[in-house]
């Protein structure tokens, strides 16, 4: 914290810095998305990245989705 905002202010400094950790705190809880034991795959079509690049290279995005399915598939059965 800054030296002249400490001394301005004072303990409500403090208070402040509280209020700001709350907040903080509510938006990480509600508005931020869980990710723990996700794979790359399900990441990407959680936050849209593949339709995304896909279209911007002129790519069929569900031909993209497919192509992927395909993959995992094989990539399932190498491990079995």
């Amino acid at each position: 914290m800054s030296p002249p905002i400490g001394s301005a202010i004072g303990w409500g400094l403090y208070i402040i810095y509280a209020g700001i950790c709350c907040v903080a705190f509510v938006f990480v809880r509600y508005a931020m998305v869980e990710t723990r034991g996700r794979t790359l795959e399900e990441m990407s079509k959680l936050f849209g990245i593949e339709d995304h690049l896909a279209q911007r290279s002129g790519v069929d995005a569900d031909m993209v989705e497919a192509k992927n399915n395909i993959e995992f598939a094989k990539h399932d059965e190498v491990r079995r």
